[in-house]
């Protein structure tokens, strides 16, 4: 079987055994696949830092839960010979979103106000609040507020530099919201589109999920940025595709049916398939 790395941020952390001794704690999406992995045989190192027991395994992850990758970490990942997500370096809404106010400050339609940093600056909060001992500091715009224009956004979120604006450009269903998630390692993976009567859609305000294609636009959109495995948040909007958020890093979702089981199988089924690809090559 094969040798596995997954090269993550020293104060990261992947996996660890649950206190009541039942099964573990997988805040990652990467977690669930590494203990599926192990029970198909695999050999799994989970790298803290920059530094592994087997510098050279048959596949590593890039696995840095941070929106801007330090350069260290980019030097050590290109140090392995196949390497996933080795080119990601930054998935800050200003790199990746395609409906940024500034590529058309023209728009004179509504706005959303978002941080710049991935998951609201989740993965640095929880770096520094590791390294400090304090709690981390809230973000200035946590719910993503919504204007008529940008004219209405006030002054202090329009020059708050950790902040972004983008176009807000909705995918509706009647009087529903819509938004689409991509899931994906290698060549398989599993898209979902969940409606809402909210504009803001999370797993509390769901009404309806249902599996959609892929549109090829988006695959385009993930060769260019160079992500093997990911998650890509994305709407449908008058019939063009509009990426908003990318991440490297998934989180994971809990698993509580078959399908799901089913789903993370097919993820380890396409990095399966990467290794022996890669491997071969």
């Amino acid at each position: 079987m094969a040798s596995i790395a997954i090269l993550s941020h020293q104060h990261d952390r992947i996996l660890w055994p649950r206190a009541d001794g039942v099964g573990y704690n997988c805040p990652y999406l990467a977690g669930r696949m590494t203990l599926t992995l192990i029970e198909r045989g695999h050999q799994v190192e989970i790298v803290h830092g920059l530094r592994a027991r087997n510098p050279d395994p048959d596949l590593a992850i890039l696995h840095v839960d941070l929106t801007r990758v330090p350069a260290e970490y980019l030097a050590f990942a290109a140090g392995f010979r196949n390497c996933l997500n080795a080119t990601v370096a930054d998935i800050a809404k200003t790199a990746i979103s395609g409906a940024l106010f500034a590529d058309r400050p023209d728009w004179d339609g509504p706005v959303i106000v978002k941080s710049d940093l991935n998951c609201n600056g989740g993965g640095e909060s929880a770096k520094q609040a590791r390294r400090t001992g304090q709690a981390p500091a809230p973000s200035p715009a946590p719910d993503y507020p919504i204007f008529a224009r940008i004219a209405d956004v006030p002054e202090h979120l329009r020059n708050d530099p950790s902040l972004v604006i983008d176009r807000f450009l909705p995918e509706r269903e009647g009087e529903l919201y819509a938004i689409r998630h991509w899931v994906f390692c290698g060549e398989q993976g599993h898209c979902n589109r969940f409606l809402s009567t909210e504009p803001i859609i999370k797993g509390g305000n769901v009404l309806r999920k249902e599996p959609c294609e892929v549109p090829d636009a988006l695959r385009e959109i993930r060769r260019n940025l160079g992500f093997d495995f990911g998650k890509f948040d994305f709407v449908v909007h008058d019939g063009d595709v509009f990426l908003l958020d990318a991440n490297k890093t998934p989180g994971s979702p809990p698993l509580l049916s078959a399908a799901d089981h089913a789903a993370l199988g097919r993820l380890v089924d396409g990095l399966e398939a990467l290794l022996v690809r890669r491997h071969d090559g």
